[in-house]
């Protein structure tokens, strides 16, 4: 039995009790009234009420929602961006809208776009009042990803396919990697990204994910630029809860730099193995003939003429030259590899005069006739010293494998924003299979005439390859080469 003083408290506690259980069904009432799916939430994010039509469009029990706070039940929320931003809410003026989705009692996902706005309760009590605008259609868990920006952070190349395997999406590093906007390729066939020769396979490999099997293969795209990218895809179906196929999700690793990697190491090792043959071959030769006059001074010196004693120290000199320009000529290829060089308008006429003054012995030895039939030179971009070491390597092959006494004969001559700079020999002329050999390491192509060491034409090659240049020959067996390379013309402007 009660006393008398505690019935006061008694009768408000149940006054209190009736209170609420008004307010929450005068809350109930209000939002029922409301068209639209509405959830009411208090000040700490919970979820105190909720109508119908926003039960039956989150497609979840009141039990579930009410008590909850309205992140969790938005659980696919990114970075719990809604729980962030929650607080603002309760005393910001102005409604915020938000696309957010949500996982239904099916286990599908729901997304819809949604408005936060602050209320007040007739006690005056905060609360903030979401209403669900719109559901998106046919929404699943792409959606959501997308439409969230999350793969787009991927630092990862990354493709999305539809159920007819063309381009649904992809991220920004695929856009950097192939240098087009994603925009370009939505609804392009995912096959077509890749070169035409291995179209049918990929096409093969896609039919593989509509059984549910993934894959990883390799894939060549052309980028704008016209290069070619390499690539390695890792891609997997995507299907639902019944196995039915909705598209593909692909990542893509860029395979480029490793495969030019290798390509160079290839084409290290085939220099490294013609580096070996012509250090023991070409250097072979010389070091005999040095060894041999060697000894036979040593013996001989005192039986041998003044004038037999010199030319043999004659011949050991240019030998020891001889094997001196090999060895320079190795290193200036070792040297270029490595070399990065700026272009600058090239003097051409100071380099051809270098050249024939370093060839003079070689032209007064040969007897050679050098005819220069350009006056005028005009400038190209280039590297000097590099352009030089060109016009020295052609003159002085020109003068080795020409005839008796050989004539050669030097020029220019300007096609459009190029100059062709040529050489023409009167020598006895090359073989189509001769000229596919020229410019490669260490090819020799007139070994009974004069003892080439095959690293000449292989510098002027990829000196070219340095400077942006191209490098021609044309021969008629009997008539003689020419050997010309290309520059980039000098605008008229930077040479006046």
């Amino acid at each position: 039995m009660r006393t008398i003083s505690e019935l006061p408290v008694s009768i408000n506690h149940h006054a209190e009790s009736q209170d609420r259980v008004f307010e929450e069904h005068s809350q109930s009432y209000l939002l029922e009234a409301i068209e639209a799916p509405v959830l009411s939430i208090d000040v700490s994010g919970r979820i105190t009420s909720v109508n119908q039509r926003a039960l039956e469009m989150l497609n979840q029990t009141k039990a579930y929602l009410l008590g909850n706070p309205v992140w969790q039940v938005f659980e696919s929320d990114p970075a719990h961006m809604l729980q962030a931003a929650f607080e603002p809410f309760v005393s910001d003026a102005f409604p915020v809208q938000m696309q957010l989705s949500w996982q239904c009692q099916d286990g599908s996902y729901c997304m819809g776009d949604t408005s936060f706005r602050a209320f007040a309760h007739p006690d005056g009590t905060p609360a903030v009042l979401c209403t669900i605008t719109q559901l998106m259609e046919s929404p699943n868990i792409l959606d959501i990803v997308i439409a969230y920006g999350v793969l787009d952070n991927i630092p990862q190349p990354m493709l999305m396919g539809d159920e007819n395997d063309c381009i649904r999406y992809g991220n920004r590093a695929y856009s950097e990697l192939i240098g087009r906007p994603i925009e370009s390729l939505i609804g392009v066939p995912i096959m077509n990204l890749v070169v035409d020769e291995e179209r049918e396979a990929v096409r093969s490999r896609i039919a593989q994910r509509h059984t549910g099997q993934g894959d990883i293969y390799e894939a060549t795209v052309i980028h704008t630029d016209g290069t070619l990218r390499y690539l390695i895809v890792s891609a997997s179906p995507i299907t639902d809860h019944m196995g039915n196929y909705h598209g593909s999700l692909s990542f893509v690793t860029d395979l480029t730099y490793q495969k030019q990697a290798e390509h160079d190491l290839r084409q290290t090792n085939s220099e490294l193995d013609a580096f070996s043959h012509t250090v023991a071959h070409d250097l072979k030769s010389p070091l005999s003939v040095l060894l041999g006059f060697a000894d036979l001074l040593e013996n001989e010196i005192a039986n041998l003429e003044q004038e037999d004693t010199v030319e043999y120290l004659r011949t050991m000199g240019q030998t020891t030259q001889k094997m001196i320009s090999i060895v320079d000529e190795l290193l200036l290829l070792s040297q270029m590899r490595k070399a990065d060089v700026t272009l600058i308008p090239v003097d051409i006429e100071f380099a051809v005069n270098e050249s024939l003054m370093g060839l003079a012995y070689l032209r007064s030895q040969h007897n050679a006739e050098i005819v220069v039939t350009t006056q005028d030179w005009p400038s190209a971009m280039g590297y000097p010293a590099w352009i030089e070491a060109v016009w020295t390597n052609y003159i002085s092959n020109a003068i080795k494998y020409g005839s008796e006494p050989p004539r050669v004969e030097i020029g220019a001559t300007v096609e459009g924003d190029w100059v062709r700079y040529w050489v023409r020999d009167n020598g006895e002329g090359l073989t189509q299979d001769q000229i596919d050999k020229l410019f490669k390491p260490f090819e020799r192509l007139h070994t009974e005439r004069a003892k080439g060491h095959g690293v000449g034409l292989t510098i002027v090659h990829r000196i070219m390859e340095k400077l942006g240049g191209k490098v021609h020959v044309e021969s008629v067996l009997g008539q003689g080469s020419e050997f010309s390379f290309l520059l980039r013309r000098v605008p008229e402007a930077d040479e006046a």
